[in-house]
Parts: structure tokens; sequence; C-alpha cells
């Protein structure tokens, strides 16, 4: 079972960090997730939230602002981290993790707070964008070297993942949901290679043995419980999204 650092290594640096990656890896993770958006000049970011006001010493929604406008802000940080850390780009987050030797998690955000009418342009604006992104990638072997694996590329959007599988059919794809269900299962089945990235909560052991036997791979997050991650290690779940990898990797040794 892997250990995925939720947002890097939340528990000691600020989300979605480069400052998180770089601990994660110090504590000896080998994967970490992160969340990608897109700002108003169709640049790829790093944020979670649909606006900066919770995370950084800013305010507005990610969409509506620039890039060059999102780094004159700063992550909010711990006293113990008395520093300036910006929002990072998707490129600067994939060349350090490749220095760093880490696998990567990307999800795929889009806005909680829009209707479907100005969600649909904000989801080809960030299709759009990722997929250029990807393609660029394919003839730049120092930005994503040759022997690197591609990354597992998630969505609670799956509308956004099965646009990917059709341009890029060995992009690993992470079917993001609450609540699994058969559907699901089928539907990670027809778009393999892909994985169900479920809330640990919603899951049960038959239902990671009927995904096993379909050679479908199940991720759970958020689990900040040694006791519970090891149940999910015992009923075969193959990875673990985390807010405290440095005590589960320690735990699960």
């Amino acid at each position: 079972m892997i250990l995925i650092g939720h947002r890097g290594l939340p528990c000691l640096a600020p989300e979605n960090s480069l400052e998180g990656f770089k601990l994660a890896a110090e504590a000896g993770l080998n994967w970490v997730e992160f969340d990608v958006q897109i700002t108003q000049d169709n640049q790829l970011v790093l944020m979670h939230d649909d606006s900066i006001d919770r995370t950084t010493n800013g305010s507005g929604f990610v969409y509506n602002l620039t890039l060059k406008q999102l780094q004159s802000y700063a992550l909010k940080t711990s006293d113990n981290l008395n520093i300036s850390v910006n929002i990072p780009t998707l490129s600067e987050t994939l060349n350090l993790l490749h220095q760093l030797k880490l696998q990567a998690n990307i999800e795929l955000k889009l806005p909680e707070c829009l209707a479907e009418a100005e969600l649909s342009i904000i989801r080809s604006r960030l299709l759009d964008a990722f997929l250029g992104y990807l393609n660029s990638l394919d003839s730049l072997d120092s930005a994503w070297p040759k022997a690197s694996p591609w990354p597992l590329i998630s969505s609670f959007d799956h509308a956004i993942l099965i646009s990917i599988r059709k341009h890029h059919p060995l992009v690993p794809l992470g079917f993001l949901v609450e609540e699994p269900n058969m559907a699901l299962l089928a539907l990670a089945k027809e778009y393999a290679p892909a994985s169900i990235n479920a809330n640990f909560s919603f899951l049960t052991q038959d239902f990671v043995k009927l995904a096993s036997q379909r050679n479908i791979r199940v991720l759970a997050y958020t689990v900040n419980q040694v006791d519970q991650a090891k149940i999910l290690r015992d009923w075969g779940v193959y990875g673990l999204f985390t807010d405290i990898g440095d005590k589960l990797n320690l735990n699960l040794a």
C-alpha cells in the first residue's frame, strides 16, 4: 500500500506548496497529491479552494485572477515557517517532484460556486490548458523524463477525465467520488488504466475485493488514523491519501 501526501504535508507546511512536497519527501513518502486550477489568463496553478481567502494573505477567486496577481500573494504559514511561500504553478511543481523522485496525483479542480453555464466555460479552459501541457511534455525530456511514469490524473468531474483519455490513452486516471458504486467500477474499467479514489468512510471490504477482481485499484481519502489505515491495508486498498504522512509512514512500516 502506498501513502500519498494529501496536498503535501499540511501538518507541517502550507497545503499545495513546494515546501510541503519537500517535507513529504524528507518524511519518506513516495507520492504526493495536489490540486490544480485554471487562472484568468489560462495558467495552471496549485490551489484547492475556489478562492484564495483561506490559504493566502489575498482575496478573490482563482479563475478571476491572473498568474501575476496570484503570485503577488503569499500562502499563509505557521509561526515556525517564517518565510514567504508563493502559490506554485503546475510546471514548477512537477520539475521539483522529478528532482525529489516523487510520484504525483494531480487533481483537476473546478469551482463549486458557479452555475453550469459558467462552469462549462471554466471546464473547457482547464481541459484545453491541461491537454496543451501534457502535449508539450511529450517532446520535452527535461520537463518530463522518458523514464518517469505519468502522474495519476484525478477529478470529481468525470467528463474531464473521459476527455483526457480520448487524447492520451496511457495516462492513468483517478475517478474521484464520495461513495463508490458498481457503475463507477464499470466506468473505471472502460477507461482503463484507471483507479477509483473514494472517501474511506464509504468503502467496504467487499467493494475493494470486487475492484481487485476487475484489476481496478482503489485509493482512499483522507485517512489520518493509524488503526483505520491498517484496516484499509488489510482490505487490499492500493493507496491512502493522508495529512499526516510522516506519522503514518512510521506506524505502518
